[in-house]
């Protein structure tokens, strides 16, 4: 029904009966209109027979959310946030903690380009989702022409904003002035890598030129190689400039809006936010009765233990956080976590790594605590609501065991969830699902005659990778590579051959420090020795120029293959880059490789342990750290362990037809 009249007058709510109304939503974009409006209705619906029913009202300003009392409205009135649900969509989609992870950075560093109500609402829900246990403190830079305003609105919104995150301010207008003209891009990323590059403008109509410049800018001078997002009111009138995340290869070729608008398709899209938050809720009350019964009372927290319907709003919040939170939990487990609802095999264990247990609820402890600092809690000897002070905001190790046990709770919930989610899939549903991640890198010669490159082959895909996948039945595998021509190329092409035929859930992440036409220009003498590089193991008798045409032509059909998820630039250096600094772009490649994997294949002959650098150095980096270049670049290894049995290193030998396997050694 479409009606127009005032939506606070007792002929407008008759008209479009609003007492048979199962879920009301208030959006009018002025705060105060929407609180009139929902009490009016909520009086309305008083004494009427009960129903599930909802009103939801959108509050901007999270001072007045904070300050009302659900009790008012008999728990009917349900708070929400248009720009809040704008944020939480954001980073559904980015997961900016994968980002950060998959190019190694060492934390999240998000760039707002603008500030207002919507960049608060980022900033709070970036360090609610995607704290993860093996990155540091987030860092967010806000370029704004008005600092002072900035800060204040920050510090009005979330009290406790700069007590959780690293925040800093830079005088900038990208409307007025190019963002090259000055040093800010270059200072902005002094302090981290960029992770992504959100712009934020007071009108949704300077999104559009704003985030183009910056893309310019970022091409011009080399830096902010990183997503770009922006904010707008209808983001299906930009599909034909846009380059969704989920389908653009390299980070730094995406751009992609995000909706700020008050429609109510935004409201919806939380209704399976809140339905995974509900059953948190539940876990939690569940656990606390269980507790009171064995005469344990692990908090004081009287108002959290009611159905959801009579929660606080901020205690609905905390569960939404929770709720959100997971992906990044998974990640920080060491899963891979495909887009959408999360679901795991029948007989996934998200607990089966020692110390797994307590890893996560430390870090749902962290993030907990990152949400109440948020708002303006902080630590006291004894806790009072009306003043925000909370005796648990300390460190995990220092909590009483009772505390520790509901974030326990909390972790093994995600396991029951996502079995739960399982269950209602057909046995044999194709569809990606969560699972542990066992991260294979390929690393090897390029001087691989055609006898050496068909017994590699044969061993890699009869033998290598199926005692892997024997060893890891239930992973996904993420196959890791550079494409180097030669064993790389070689190595990839038949590794995702063997996978499919194995059925076996996989991706392939490229690493590139190299540009693929200086990659293929550098095979050039091994080629004219003899090499193949997997195009064409004969030779054909074909001239370099055509050699070269099909190779570059191979790469590519590997990048754009739908099993190629991501382009991982680590810094790729350009067409004009002396040999020097190539070998320095393959070195921070085979640092990715060697340090990140669980399982590192190295296909090797004599020369290629003979040259210095490259293949010989990545080998013994992989045998001892240590025994890395002092300027090599340093990343974590992944958060989980693969098997008991399964090698670290594994030699494939094409000169003594020999294959090998390593412990890890440090």
């Amino acid at each position: 029904m479409l009606t127009s009249g005032d939506a606070g007058t007792p002929t407008a709510l008759r008209r479009v009966r609003v007492d048979r109304a199962r879920n009301i939503v208030i959006t009018t974009g002025d705060d105060a209109q929407n609180l009139l409006i929902a009490q009016r209705v909520a009086g309305r619906l008083r004494g009427l027979p009960p129903l599930e029913r909802t009103i939801d009202v959108s509050i901007s300003d999270p001072l007045i959310r904070r300050a009302l009392d659900p009790k008012a409205t008999a728990g009917l009135v349900d708070v929400f946030s248009v720009e809040d649900m704008s944020a939480y969509l954001l980073c559904e989609a980015a997961r900016f903690f994968e980002i950060a992870h998959l190019l190694g950075q060492p934390r999240i560093h998000i760039v707002m380009v603008g500030f207002g109500r919507i960049g608060a609402s980022a900033f709070a829900q970036i360090l609610r989702t995607s704290t993860v246990a093996d990155l540091d403190r987030t860092r967010v830079s806000i370029l704004t022409p008005d600092t002072v305003a900035a800060r204040d609105l920050l510090q009005l919104s979330y009290p406790g904003a700069e007590a959780v995150a690293d925040v800093a301010y830079f005088a900038a207008d990208p409307m007025r002035v190019a963002l090259e003209e000055g040093a800010v891009m270059s200072a902005v990323e002094a302090a981290a890598p960029v992770t992504a590059v959100l712009a934020l403008c007071a009108r949704s109509a300077d999104s559009v030129p704003v985030v183009l410049a910056i893309r310019e800018a970022a091409r011009r001078t080399g830096h902010w190689h990183a997503p770009l997002f922006f904010g707008v009111e209808h983001a299906v009138a930009l599909v034909e400039i846009s380059s969704p995340i989920d389908t653009a290869k390299r980070y730094s070729e995406v751009l992609r809006p995000f909706e700020v608008s008050a429609h109510l398709c935004t409201r919806r899209a939380g209704e399976e936010r809140d339905r995974v938050a509900q059953t948190i809720h539940q876990a939690y009350l569940d656990v606390f009765e269980r507790m009171r019964k064995e005469g344990v009372k692990p908090t004081t927290a009287e108002q959290a233990l009611v159905p959801w319907d009579r929660l606080d709003p901020t205690f609905r919040q905390a569960n939404r956080r929770a709720a959100d939170h997971v992906p990044a939990k998974l990640a920080s487990a060491g899963c891979v976590v495909p887009a959408g609802p999360p679901s795991a095999p029948r007989h996934f264990d998200l607990l089966e790594d020692d110390g797994a247990l307590e890893r996560l609820a430390e870090l749902e402890h962290r993030v907990w605590a990152i949400d109440r600092q948020l708002d303006g809690w902080r630590l006291g000897e004894f806790r009072d609501d009306a003043r925000r002070v909370h005796d648990c905001l300390k460190p995990y190790a220092d909590l009483p065991e009772p505390t520790k046990d509901l974030d326990r709770a909390q972790v093994r919930q995600i396991g029951m969830t996502l079995n739960g989610g399982a269950a209602a899939l057909p046995a044999d549903a194709a569809i990606p699902l969560v699972r542990f991640d066992l991260w294979v890198a390929l690393v090897g010669s390029r001087a691989l005659n055609r006898r050496d490159t068909e017994w590699f082959r044969e061993m890699l895909t009869e033998r290598v990778l199926p005692r892997l996948l024997e060893l890891h039945p239930e992973h996904n595998i993420t196959l890791l590579a550079s494409l180097a021509p030669g064993a790389g190329l070689i190595g990839t092409n038949a590794a995702l051959r063997c996978l499919a035929a194995h059925n076996r859930q996989h991706r392939l992440l490229v690493v590139e420090a190299v540009g693929a036409r200086q990659v293929v220009e550098d095979f050039q003498s091994s080629w004219a020795a003899g090499a193949v590089s997997d195009l064409d193991p004969t030779g054909g008798g074909r001239v370099w120029v055509e050699a070269r045409k099909a190779l570059l032509a191979a790469l590519e059909a590997v990048v754009r293959s739908p099993a190629c998820e991501r382009v991982l630039d680590l810094g790729t250096v350009g067409p004009d880059a002396s040999p020097q600094q190539r070998q320095s772009g393959y070195r921070r490649e085979n640092a990715y490789l060697v340090q990140r994997a669980h399982v590192v294949i190295a296909v090797v002959e004599a020369t290629s342990m003979t040259l210095p650098g490259r293949l010989a150095e990545a080998i013994a980096g992989r045998r001892d750290r240590a025994s890395m270049p002092p300027d090599t670049q340093h990343y974590r290894p992944r958060p989980n362990s693969p098997a008991q049995d399964c090698p670290s290193l594994i030699l494939i030998d094409v000169d003594a037809r020999r294959v090998s396997e390593e412990p890890a050694l440090s």
